[in-house]
């Protein structure tokens, strides 16, 4: 059973939302683009933009360490809450 959505992290950031497996990050806006990356539940990336249809957002990558997400790229909107 999925926990509950987090709290919406601040304006022009997104924190991930799943059932707990990691959401892939892709080059570009759609779902056969190749994969640059991963993210994972819980964690709050920078956005950077939003498709023109609205269902792919554009994070920046993190520069931790331990990040599956170095570059950034392109995740589906509907596994992300958005700032507010």
């Amino acid at each position: 059973e999925p926990s509950a959505p987090p709290a919406p992290p601040e304006a022009g950031y997104a924190t991930v939302y799943t059932d707990g497996t990691r959401l892939r990050v892709r080059g570009e806006a759609n779902t056969e683009s190749e994969i640059v990356g991963y993210v994972y539940n819980g964690e709050t990336y920078q956005v950077i933009g939003v498709s023109d249809d609205g269902t792919w957002i554009n994070i920046a990558g993190s520069a931790d360490a331990e990040t599956d997400n170095p570059n950034g790229g392109w995740v589906a909107a509907e596994f992300l809450v958005m700032g507010e």
